[in-house]
């Protein structure tokens, strides 16, 4: 089995002083390299400035890093922020998606900053988040089944500076002249599972796929991959995130499950531009 393509994405927010936070976003692919800085207010999640520098980039020999400060300044990096990142970023798609991953990686450090954040205890937090994302996935579909809360599940209980860390990367392989394995891994300081699919032809049929929830904040979690079965007979190479969302259960998958099948799409597609054979 032959590798052709890799992606790797590790996010880490660290608490810089009692009032900033430090979210860093580094990305690698086999063509790209960059990174995302964000100096982020603790009590109100306010960005207060930004760096984005690239490495490599395709096509282009770079001299030295290019270095972007974008207009992020005042945007709250919280839930809803997508458009203003956008235009800020003024449609770049990548630099987009990587600013939009650093805050979420926000948005999971908040765990650990929810009483600065006005959230008298932990069980008010959980009952902020059993609102937001009720119907999204298995556990928020399924509150009445929960045993575990996710404030009782994240350890240790306190942290003080170094407050949330996500690792994930994709990678495609080649068995045969149309026979491909994709894989995809995500570990973070709440999650840890792994997306094995096998592929064939040049769309990237989906003819097999096996996915495992190895930590999660509840066993309820563990009942959504179940559902992958759903992405058998997918072109991955032609299907969007919605149809990709849909066919890994949508509000009763695993939405780290399904965004991870979405990084197996993203992969192949990248496959197939650069030719990589």
């Amino acid at each position: 089995m032959k590798p052709v393509y890799q992606r790797f994405w590790n996010h880490s927010v660290t608490r810089v002083n009692p009032r900033e936070l430090m979210s860093v976003t580094t990305y690698l692919d086999t063509l790209s390299e960059y990174r995302v800085l964000l100096q982020v207010g603790v009590s109100d999640l306010v960005i207060a400035g930004g760096v984005i520098e690239c490495f490599r980039k395709q096509g282009e020999q770079l001299i030295k890093p290019q270095i972007v400060k974008p207009s992020l300044q005042g945007i709250q990096a919280y839930f809803g922020s997508g458009r203003q990142v956008k235009e800020a970023l003024e449609g770049d798609t990548v630099l987009i998606e990587l600013v939009l991953e650093n805050i979420m990686a926000v948005i999971q450090a908040e765990a650990y900053l929810y009483a600065e954040r006005g959230f008298p205890t932990p069980e008010a937090y959980d009952d902020f988040w059993d609102q937001c994302y009720r119907g999204s996935c298995k556990y928020y579909s399924n509150l009445d089944l929960v045993k575990t809360r996710f404030m009782e599940h994240i350890q240790p209980k306190q942290r003080t500076d170094y407050l949330f860390t996500r690792i994930r990367n994709a990678a495609v392989y080649q068995s045969e002249p149309e026979r491909w394995q994709v894989s995809v891994n995500f570990g973070d300081s709440f999650h840890e599972m792994t997306l094995i699919l096998g592929c064939r032809g040049d769309d990237f049929q989906v003819i097999e796929i096996d996915g495992a929830i190895l930590r999660c904040p509840d066993q309820i979690c563990t009942k959504a991959v179940s559902h992958l079965e759903d992405m058998v007979g997918l072109a991955l190479a032609g299907s969007n995130e919605k149809e990709i969302l849909k066919a890994t259960g949508g509000g009763e998958g695993c939405s780290h499950l399904g965004f991870m099948a979405v990084d197996a799409a993203k992969a192949v597609k990248a496959v197939r531009a650069a030719k990589f054979r």
